[in-house]
């Protein structure tokens, strides 16, 4: 039986799938300025290659099991729709994504995820939801909402995945991250000592022992980050964490405040370390891990 490879270069122009799009051997080139928009799902299997230069509008599932060359030096993957859908790179990374989901519909990741250029929220309430897997950032990745990440889109991160930002220096950077779909909690960290990959999730509650036993129920903020490093014992962060008003537990005083971090088995907020919060709940502190 003779086989053969499709080459398909899509250039300049827009092509439309309705149906689902499944490659199970093709080498597919989207070509600079060429937009391939599917309706349903995109599934890429066996020896399928795509190579993406131009822009992929998906508002089903996007599933890689073959090769996808998606970094190309414009290439974008826009996730579009109103439905909640699924992402699994197969451990090829992402260059450009825009988040234009509306409708506070999400892409949950099935896999850890790499983004290699910028990362946009453009869709109204559009999220990406972590799971128990990794969304690693470029350290020149730029990650913008329309409006505000609130509005447009933030990433969830309620379980035990992280948002990785690779190589974090002096240049403080904020990871638009929230415990579920309906509250956003960001924090923006500086790296003072080693540059550092530095991951963040956070949690709904604060725990008397870090991230496990009871809910701490007053004079807190209700959520807690969770921080984790590569280097371990390098770094020295300046931390600025984010909440909102009906994140105050009772007797949270926001004039007196400060971000404590937890050394077993207690907490080490030192009376040096208070202050006034500023905006509507913004508070920072200086973290040298020993």
């Amino acid at each position: 039986m003779r086989r053969y490879n499709l080459l398909v270069f899509l250039a300049l122009m827009t092509v439309a799938a309705q149906a689902q799009f499944i490659n199970l051997g093709a080498t597919v080139t989207i070509q600079s300025g060429a937009t391939l928009r599917v309706e349903t799902n995109i599934e890429n299997n066996g020896t399928g290659t795509i190579t993406n230069n131009g822009t992929i509008e998906v508002s089903g599932n996007f599933t890689n099991a073959g090769t996808a060359t998606l970094t190309g030096g414009a290439g974008l993957v826009k996730f579009i729709g109103t439905a909640n859908t699924t992402l699994d790179t197969g451990g090829d990374a992402l260059f450009n994504v825009e988040m234009a989901k509306t409708s506070n519909a999400t892409v949950a990741l099935s896999a850890p995820a790499t983004v290699a250029g910028n990362l946009t929220f453009t869709g109204a309430g559009s999220k990406i939801v972590l799971g128990g897997n990794d969304l690693t950032l470029a350290s020149s990745t730029v990650v913008s909402a329309t409006t505000d990440h609130s509005t447009n889109g933030y990433v969830v991160t309620g379980s035990t995945g992280r948002l990785v930002r690779t190589n974090l220096g002096v240049t403080p950077f904020t990871f638009p991250v929230g415990f579920d779909v309906n509250t956003y909690n960001p924090i923006t960290i500086a790296e003072n000592g080693t540059i550092d990959n530095i991951g963040v999730r956070v949690l709904e509650r604060a725990y008397e022992n870090g991230v496990s036993g009871t809910a701490i129920t007053s004079e807190v903020v209700d959520a807690s980050w969770v921080i984790s490093e590569a280097n371990v014992g390098s770094s020295n962060l300046t931390i600025t964490p984010q909440w909102l008003t009906a994140d105050e537990m009772p007797s949270f005083t926001r004039s007196d405040c400060g971000v404590s971090k937890y050394v077993g088995p207690t907490y080490d907020l030192l009376l040096a370390g208070m202050g006034a919060s500023t905006g509507m709940g913004i508070a920072s502190d200086l973290y040298k891990r020993q």
